[in-house]
């Protein structure tokens, strides 16, 4: 994966929850929310509304975090840190605290990558080992989609990279039973499934896409 591909895969994770991640190509990434007339932080009044809700946090809270997404994306873009030829991905997380996570394949020590990233971002970022590598994540879509698909109907899934855990959106409980018993046993405990989801009929087993504001 070439560094350019890495941004834009980063830029995607930064700008959309994170409780998703696409298993092939990476959204195309929004164009900066523009300031709003009486908004004195630069962030939009409508993703800092957005965050207020989903996140259940004060506005001014909401302003710093869509602040740091843009300080946090320009510093990844420009240093080595996604040059690592064990990166998986990076996930978002809101809750209960606000960290950014940067999955690695293998567990040697990172601690050196973060040498890059100044003081006052560093307390942000938090480095880990993945329990998948880019593969065995491949792997486990193509075999959830699969299974997915042999119940005759397809739902949305995707991959919650805070968690570490697939997952598939269904209507009602009983399309959750349904879902639920074709699980690969392989996978049993490494899927969620969401309840109260409608999936969009024009989709596939294997979309998502979570909008982070």
């Amino acid at each position: 994966m070439n560094l350019s591909f890495k941004c834009a895969l980063v830029t995607s994770a930064l700008i959309t929850s994170g409780s998703a991640s696409a298993q092939n190509a990476p959204v195309v990434p929004a164009p900066p929310t523009p300031a709003v007339q009486g908004d004195q932080t630069g962030v939009g009044n409508a993703a800092v509304e957005s965050l207020m809700q989903s996140e259940n946090i004060s506005r001014s809270e909401a302003q710093n975090r869509i602040a740091l997404q843009a300080d946090i994306l320009a510093l990844l873009q420009s240093s080595t840190l996604l040059e690592d030829p064990g990166f998986v991905d990076l996930a978002v997380q809101h809750q209960p605290v606000y960290q950014v996570w940067l999955n690695f394949a293998d567990n040697s020590n990172k601690s050196n990558l973060l040498k890059e990233v100044p003081p006052q971002l560093r307390r942000y970022i938090k480095i880990r080992k993945a329990k998948d590598d880019k593969g065995a994540r491949s792997a486990g879509f193509n075999a959830l989609s699969k299974a997915i698909t042999a119940t005759g109907s397809a739902y949305p899934i995707g991959y919650d990279a805070v968690d570490e855990q697939y997952f598939v959106d269904v209507p009602d409980e009983s399309t959750r039973a349904l879902v639920a018993n074709a699980i690969p046993p392989g996978l049993a405990n490494r899927v969620r499934i969401n309840v109260g989801v409608a999936p969009m009929p024009e989709q596939s087993a294997s979309t998502t896409a979570t909008p982070w504001v």
